[in-house]
């Protein structure tokens, strides 16, 4: 023991079966009964504007593919405004009273038609029909990045309709993984005596000492896009928390990936 705590990618299962004999844990599978919610949103939220925003980029980039292409990049600075939206709206106290669901309420208003984005590109009738249907959609976007995120504007610019069309195309990924990330949390990250949500609070972990000794994170075959990103997400946010100036260690962190 002697202090240390340990972060483990339990890959196969087997992780999990060897130290369920051995220690207290928390175990964060979303897509089964009685995991724990991660509240992303907080771990983001920051006194300083600037560490703030930059872990809101770590969000969005690591919900994202790896950004090999223009439209990748330009469609992680749209979820990056998304979620500054939602985390500096609904801030009390310095804590945010929201959850990812909200990111994904905010990008529907918008009322965007996801099988008209997600067409082929190359289809001159199909982008034409597009163009037409979500020009109004693209300019309310634009004045919603205008407002929180001034420089991502530029990616959806109704004067360009087909570049537009593309970055939504990979905005939509990204939510799309919020959205079934928010309802795995919301069907099972319940408590089955107190019937509340069980969220998890990192920031609490890695400042007590005396608290369960593992977090356990599982990956999956089946959810591997959301385990993926929700695994990356977990681990960058949860390093910036560990090399923060301001972090006075009370343990060991140790990650096991």
């Amino acid at each position: 023991d002697a202090g240390h705590s340990v972060i483990l990618h339990n890959i196969k299962g087997e992780e999990l079966t060897k130290i369920a004999g051995y220690c207290s844990f928390y175990h964060i599978e979303p897509w089964t009964p009685f995991t724990w919610e991660i509240d992303f949103l907080n771990l983001c939220a920051d006194k300083d504007e600037q560490a703030e925003d930059t872990k809101i980029r770590t969000l969005a980039e690591s919900f994202s593919k790896v950004p090999e292409e223009f439209f990748d990049k330009a469609g992680i600075s749209v979820v990056e405004a998304l979620i500054r939206s939602v985390v500096k709206s609904n801030k009390k106290n310095g804590k945010v009273e929201a959850t990812l669901k909200n990111i994904v309420n905010t990008w529907h208003s918008f009322n965007v038609d996801e099988s008209e984005v997600l067409i082929d590109t190359t289809d001159i009738a199909k982008v034409k029909k597009a163009i037409q249907q979500e020009s109004k959609q693209l300019r309310m976007i634009n004045d919603f990045l205008k407002k929180w995120f001034p420089t991502s504007s530029m990616y959806i610019d109704p004067k360009n309709e087909k570049t537009s069309l593309c970055v939504l195309a990979s905005v939509v990924e990204i939510v799309r993984k919020f959205e079934s990330l928010s309802k795995f949390w919301n069907e099972n990250a319940i408590d089955p005596k107190t019937k509340e949500k069980r969220v998890f609070d990192i920031k609490q972990w890695v400042h007590t000492k005396n608290d369960r000794k593992v977090i356990v994170i599982s990956n999956s075959n089946q959810f591997g896009d959301v385990a993926n990103s929700y695994i990356s997400a977990f681990i960058n946010l949860t390093t910036t928390q560990l090399i923060d100036s301001n972090y006075k260690p009370v343990k060991e962190v140790h990650f096991i990936l």
